[in-house]
């Protein structure tokens, strides 16, 4: 009887700690990305996703640019596109594209990373 026991305690001590090796095996990795590529990591969208996706369509004007445009800027949510366009209306349009970093929420890093998918009246 004691024989049993020891022997079923080893089978479940073996069947849990399989358990968690195999657990932790599989656990979802980390990855970094790679900034010529697109990648995707559970589905979630990439900044070189947006960036690729912006190449595909025209350089967003952001003197004349709807709320929907404004978002498919990589870092730019909704509220940060209504900011833009009340930024815009407040003071009579931008003069320049680094005049965006103005409009709060939209630092230098932001900035970087747009910079080559807008632009303002005339210019290209």
């Amino acid at each position: 009887m004691r024989k049993n026991r020891v022997i079923c305690l080893f089978i479940s001590l073996f069947v849990v700690f399989s358990g968690m090796w195999y657990s932790s095996y599989t656990k979802k990795k980390f990855v970094t990305f790679d900034h010529n590529d697109i990648e995707y990591y559970n589905g979630v969208k990439t900044e070189n996703d947006f960036n690729e996706m912006l190449k595909s369509e025209s350089i967003v004007n952001i003197n004349t640019a709807e709320a929907d445009e404004l978002d498919k800027l990589y870092g730019i949510g909704p509220k940060t596109a209504q900011s833009i366009i009340a930024y815009r209306e407040e003071n009579g349009g931008f003069g320049s594209k680094e005049e965006i970093m103005n409009v709060s929420g939209i630092g230098e890093a932001t900035y970087s990373k747009i910079k080559d998918y807008i632009s303002v009246e005339g210019e290209n």
